[in-house]
């Protein structure tokens, strides 16, 4: 391991990659953009990881997007403020050939398979497989004031029954396969624009993708006055993020972009 400076909001650390008993060793890939732009004005910065992910382990993850970044009050189809799903023209971190596309702005997607039940005319068949897909979607509602945003949200659900217990039993259910889950979350904060007056603009991004054997995720922010900056402004969100990353992979978010930018320095 090697000791890196330290960067204004960064501390110093080894890096180090320390998994877990029983997980995979191999470190995830990741990588730190950084340019200056005029509109919004400041850095935007781009990070991104891609890592292994064991079948098995998918539920895990689904659960922490589902109960711990998915915007709780999408969760109770309340209109959600400042926060909507991710663009569906903006690229997919895997293929979309081998999962559906985004119908919309989409907050969080899941689908799978689960044992069907038991018919009344063959009560001792073995259960065949069905497929289900869960997801939330978001749409325009109104302004809120010259500087927010509001988004409805929906939610649609497609083959299986409602499992007792919701959607937190179906991926917990040791009979549901989870075939892909993934996470958008675009998040606006007021800019001035010297036409429009203060006007909300979309300005960070969380992304999360994950089918059995890979995981990736994206992290951008745009306007930030710092080049050493975290990607996302939104602190409790940047805390949920690094933690349950630190959680699933057992690595340290903020520890490797302050490498990617103590590298940077060296250039």
């Amino acid at each position: 391991s090697c000791l890196i400076p330290s960067h204004a909001g960064f501390s110093s650390y080894e890096v180090v990659f320390a998994p877990l008993p029983g997980m995979n060793t191999v470190p995830p890939h990741t990588s730190l953009t950084l340019r200056w732009q005029w509109l919004p004005w400041g850095y935007a910065s781009q990070y991104d990881l891609e890592a292994k992910l064991a079948p098995e382990r998918l539920p895990e993850l689904a659960q922490l997007l589902l109960t711990r970044l998915l915007p709780q009050a999408a969760r109770s189809h309340q209109t959600i403020l400042d926060q909507r799903g991710r663009d569906p023209w903006r690229e997919s971190l895997l293929p979309s050939t081998t999962v559906p596309p985004p119908q919309g702005e989409e907050l969080f997607f899941l689908s799978g398979t689960r044992p069907c039940s038991a018919t009344d005319s063959d009560p001792d068949a073995e259960p065949l497989p069905e497929h289900f897909e869960l997801g939330y979607y978001t749409a325009f509602s109104h302004f809120e004031g010259p500087s927010h945003i509001a988004y409805a949200v929906k939610r649609v659900q497609r083959g299986a029954e409602e499992a007792h217990g919701g959607e937190l039993a179906l991926i917990l259910d040791p009979s549901t396969q989870i075939s892909a889950v993934r996470l958008g979350v675009e998040i606006f904060e007021p800019r001035f624009l010297s036409i429009f007056g203060f006007s909300p603009i979309a300005t960070q991004l969380v992304q999360i993708e994950a089918l059995p054997g890979v995981v990736r995720l994206r992290l951008s922010g745009e306007g930030l006055r710092q080049k050493d900056s975290f990607p996302l402004k939104a602190a409790t969100l940047a805390a949920t993020v690094t933690h349950g990353i630190q959680e699933l992979l057992a690595f340290d978010i903020l520890r490797d972009i302050s490498a990617h930018l103590a590298r940077e320095g060296e250039h």
